[in-house]
C-alpha cells in the first residue's frame, strides 16, 4: 500500500519517524531559540501585510470569509 505521495507504507513510516526525531532533537537542543506567542503573531502579521501589498496576491473579502482562520 502507498501513501498520498506514492511512497510505500514502510518508507513513509520510516520518513515520518525521522521527522519526529528531528523535531524532538531540535526541541531538546538548549541552543534552540523559541518565540513567544506574541512574537509569532507579530511576525505572521508582517508576512500577511507584505503579501497583501503585492498586486494580485491579496485575498478578497469573499476569500477571507471562506477561510475564517485567515485574518489578513
Amino acid at each position: 500500500m502507498a501513501d498520498a505521495d506514492g511512497l510505500p507504507a514502510q518508507a513513509h513510516e520510516k520518513w515520518f519517524q525521522q521527522q519526529v526525531k528531528q523535531a524532538l532533537d531540535l526541541a531538546d537542543d538548549p541552543a534552540t531559540e523559541w518565540l513567544t506567542q506574541e512574537q509569532a503573531q507579530a511576525d505572521w502579521a508582517l508576512q500577511r501585510a507584505a503579501i497583501a501589498a503585492k498586486p494580485g496576491l491579496a485575498m478578497t473579502e469573499s476569500e477571507r470569509l471562506e477561510h475564517p482562520g485567515n485574518s489578513g
